[in-house]
């Protein structure tokens, strides 16, 4: 889903999400600052690997609590900013939400999803040719 997403602006899902949001909230905005953190972390994780296993488990809770308050914020805002822009494309959200939800099975959730979504799609392009005949 990620590997094809981010060809069409997409944003990253599961658990790139939280780290890519929070990354935005404190500053990063440009392909350049995720390369550099990971370039940071494969330098720790190379040169300092066993240190930093301690590191991490000792590593106070909170804080950690804070940055992941952040990063859901930032989360729900663009959640929250697509919502009021959505009108009425929300419809295949809701089912596919609604669908995952109620079986339990993410690709069935998916394909109501996508259903509902063509079927609006038709529907807006039959309007759309009738206005122009009339």
């Amino acid at each position: 889903m990620n590997v094809v997403g981010c060809w069409f602006g997409g944003m990253p899902s599961c658990h790139g999400a939280g780290g890519l949001a929070g990354q935005y909230k404190f500053g990063a905005r440009s392909g350049c600052a995720v390369i550099l953190l990971g370039l940071g972390k494969l330098a720790l994780g190379l040169f300092a690997g066993q240190a930093m296993d301690t590191i991490i488990q000792v590593y106070p809770k909170p804080v950690l609590g804070v940055l992941l308050l952040f990063a859901g914020c930032e989360l729900a805002s663009v959640g929250l900013r697509t919502m009021q822009n959505a009108g009425d494309k929300l419809l295949p959200c809701v089912v596919t939400a609604g669908a995952y939800i109620g079986t339990k099975n993410m690709a069935l959730g998916v394909v109501a999803g996508l259903v509902v979504a063509l079927a609006a799609e038709a529907q807006e392009r039959r309007q759309a040719k009738h206005k122009g005949e009339a």
